[in-house]
């Protein structure tokens, strides 16, 4: 499969809030989860309902997709979505875990958040939600230790980005988290701890907002 290419046009009907050409990219069984679903949403059924829903509610969003890369069973990927709030543009960043069974997607949890000036803040953020998500796949955990630890190097130069994209006075609560992912790769068995340093770190980040960094 072209991930890129299901990728694209899957956003596209998020794009359109088009209900039933989404529903054809999900699996009968299919198990969703994003914000404001903890618990899960399984089966077309309850998509159907949640996504008519949810699209009544908001107003136009674009989906623009970024980053997607294989995982085992399926893929993950980054994008941002564009709402239009009274003529006022309004952006989040969002990462998504996908695992297909064939063609159709049979389980997708979903992250977002309000999308900084600097994407490398907003996906910070994630990352750290992704961790405190209880019911987060596996999959999804070890994505996220690789955001962390490779792309945004949190471990190896906690200081990186003081004053662009991380504010001053997180700079503590960054080092305490940097302290927590020793010799962590992703084992599930070590979260606790973990999780533990990041409840802090992303609470000061929720005060401190997604804005300029000043």
């Amino acid at each position: 499969m072209d991930i890129e290419d299901f990728n694209r046009r899957w956003l596209e009907a998020w794009t359109a809030k088009d209900v039933p050409a989404l529903l054809g990219f999900y699996a009968e069984d299919c198990l969703y989860k994003d914000n404001n679903t903890a618990a899960g949403i399984t089966g077309h059924a309850a998509l159907k309902r949640y996504l008519e829903g949810l699209f009544a509610a908001t107003p136009p969003m674009t989906y623009r997709p970024d980053t997607v890369w294989p995982i085992d069973g399926g893929f993950c990927g980054w994008w941002d979505c564009y709402l239009d709030v009274d003529g006022a543009k309004q952006g989040l960043r969002g990462f998504d875990l996908v695992l297909l069974d064939g063609d159709k997607i049979k389980r997708n949890e979903v992250w977002a958040h309000p999308r900084s000036p600097q994407p490398e803040r907003s996906e910070l953020y994630i990352a750290l939600d992704v961790l405190l998500r209880p019911e987060a796949h596996d999959l999804a955990v070890r994505e996220a230790s690789t955001i962390l630890l490779v792309d945004l190097e949190i471990h190896d130069d906690p200081r990186q980005g003081l004053g662009s994209w991380k504010f001053a006075n997180e700079a503590k609560a960054v080092e305490a988290f940097s302290d927590s992912l020793e010799g962590w790769k992703g084992e599930i068995a070590l979260l606790p701890k973990i999780r533990a340093a990041a409840v802090p770190l992303a609470e000061l980040m929720a005060r401190n907002g997604f804005g300029a960094v000043a």
